[in-house]
């Protein structure tokens, strides 16, 4: 029976709240204090306002008696209900004036605060205006003041300029210069390579009219053999006898026409020989002009600055301190057949990188190095050979080798090559070279030294004192002994480079005397052996 009271006071109060939110019934006079909307304002605002002044007094909520059974039934409930809920729903209704009031006073504070709110912006936007003219004004007179101050500056920095120019200008007409001499240059080596062609299609000329003279006395000589041999059979005969009158007579006039043929073919080979004499001097000519042009080249860049470098060689006179040894080096050297003597080193540097190639020259073999895709630095004192080897894109310093080398890490170098260096240096030069070759090989690393070989009488009155320069010849014992000493553990010598163009002792034919013709013929072996020996030796040293 309670439970069932309290379920229709729960439905009731449900009612009656539904019945606030919808209700828009009028206020009694003086019950809640209604605020007049001023001009302007937001309608839909408005009648909020309107609602809750009228909906605030919870009290007023009337229930509908026209029910049918239960109209009497629910007002009888109704009043016993609000009986009971009549200090709580006095309270609501106090609380919901309350708000009503001050929501009310809130909407007229605003409506109050509106006009003074857009005379405010005004104000402001007449404020803003007035600051950016004056704004603008101050930046003007900003700019002019920098103009003025600077001003100056400016034609100072277009007089640099000008200045700039001027030396541009200065340096493409030098640069202009330059380039007409490389065009000089190039002309000259077209004029190289025609006279060289020319040279060759005469002297090709001389040695087919050579042959044919050739040809010519050998026809002749055995005429006359056949001839001797037809008197030797025909004896006695006149008609013979009358025929080699007849080319006895002629005889005279054959020999004439030989010795005018040998006497062209003489004036022919001088001439030959004037034109290559002419030619090679031209070739120097060339050559040294091309050597100052990349000296004066190396000094504007930089790299040619008289830099102080320790000399390898011993001291030298004056005569071979300002000897044009890279000319010197030309005339009796051969680049390509260097190179491809040099070839045959590269098997022993396979796998040994780095290399450094000490006294490397015009850099034939840095050069096979690099074809073959393996690391390779070059050091040498003569200038002109440094700048020829960094034209070609090579690695060379211009340095003391034995300063060079000390500067390395020990156990840092793949390979260590020289060729035809140690017959420059003095004894203690030689051994503080093997001994830094040690130092800084790997281990497994690899040195060759190329020198002349002192058991052949040819190299010592052909090649040593030919080069002012040279100053010992070094025996293959000797250097292997220096590399054992020094630590190397595997140490061969190999030699090379027999001389072409000798003239050998013939040896005997072996007749009656055959043991000492034999003995002969071993001694005059050795004799060409110790006269006409090998040029060069090398030795591999590994570590």
């Amino acid at each position: 029976m309670d439970d069932s009271r309290a379920s229709n006071l729960d439905q009731t109060m449900e009612q009656i709240r539904t019945q606030v939110r919808n209700s828009r019934l009028p206020t009694e006079p003086g019950s809640a204090p209604a605020t007049a909307a001023p001009p302007g304002t937001d309608q839909p605002l408005q009648a909020d306002l309107e609602a809750l002044n009228q909906a605030y007094d919870l009290s007023r909520v009337s229930l509908d008696p026209n029910r049918r059974m239960l109209g009497r039934t629910i007002l009888t409930a109704a009043r016993i209900v609000g009986g009971l809920l009549k200090p709580i729903i006095r309270r609501q209704s106090e609380y919901n004036a309350a708000n009503t009031r001050l929501t009310s006073h809130l909407k007229g504070q605003m409506d109050l605060l509106l006009p003074q709110m857009q005379e405010i912006r005004s104000i402001s936007e007449g404020t803003l205006s007035l600051s950016a003219e004056q704004f603008k004004n101050q930046a003007q007179a900003l700019a002019q003041r920098f103009t003025r101050t600077f001003a100056g500056d400016v034609a100072m920095q277009t007089q640099a300029l000008a200045d700039f120019s001027v030396k541009l200008t200065a340096l493409e007409k030098r640069q202009a210069g330059l380039e007409e001499r490389a065009r000089q240059i190039e002309l000259l080596e077209r004029r190289q390579t025609e006279t060289r062609q020319e040279l060759d299609r005469f002297g090709e000329d001389l040695r087919t009219r050579y042959r044919q003279e050739q040809d010519h006395e050998q026809r002749l000589q055995q005429h006359d053999q056949r001839l001797r041999q037809q008197e030797q059979r025909f004896a006695g005969w006149d008609q013979v006898n009358q025929r080699l009158d007849a080319l006895d007579a002629r005889m005279p006039e054959l020999a004439a026409a030989i010795v005018a043929a040998r006497a062209a073919q003489s004036e022919a080979e001088a001439q030959a020989n004037s034109h290559y004499e002419e030619f090679r001097q031209a070739r120097e000519r060339l050559s040294r002009a091309e050597r100052r042009l990349r000296r004066l080249l190396s000094v504007e860049a930089g790299n040619g600055a008289a830099a102080h470098v320790h000399e390898i060689l011993p001291a030298t006179p004056p005569a071979v301190a300002v000897m044009d040894y890279a000319g010197f080096e030309d005339r009796l050297r051969d680049p390509a057949m260097i190179k491809h003597k040099q070839r045959d080193y590269l098997g022993y540097f396979t796998g040994q990188a780095p290399l450094i190639d000490v006294g490397c020259g015009k850099g034939e073999f840095l050069e096979l190095m690099r074809e073959a895709g393996i690391e390779a630095k070059g050091v040498d004192l003569d200038l002109d050979m440094v700048l020829h080897c960094k034209e070609r894109g090579l690695e060379v310093q211009r340095r003391d080798a034995l300063d060079y080398l000390a500067e390395q890490p020990d156990d840092s170098v793949g390979g260590i090559f020289s060729a035809q260096v140690i017959e420059h240096l003095t004894s203690a030069q030689l051994a503080t070279l093997v001994s830094l070759a040690w130092q800084k090989l790997k281990p497994g690393g690899v040195a060759i030294l190329e020198t002349l070989n002192p058991e052949s009488l040819f190299v010592h009155y052909k090649w040593f004192w030919m080069d002012p320069s040279h100053v010992r010849l070094v025996h293959p014992q000797t250097l292997q002994f220096l590399l054992e000493s020094a630590g190397f553990a595997e140490v061969s010598s190999q030699f090379a480079s027999p001389p072409a163009g000798v003239i050998p002792i013939p040896p005997l034919a072996t007749g009656a005397n055959g043991s000492a013709t034999d003995e002969f013929n071993r001694a005059t072996d050795y004799l060409n052996k110790l006269i006409y020996g090998d040029q060069e030796y090398f030795v591999v040293a590994r570590k």
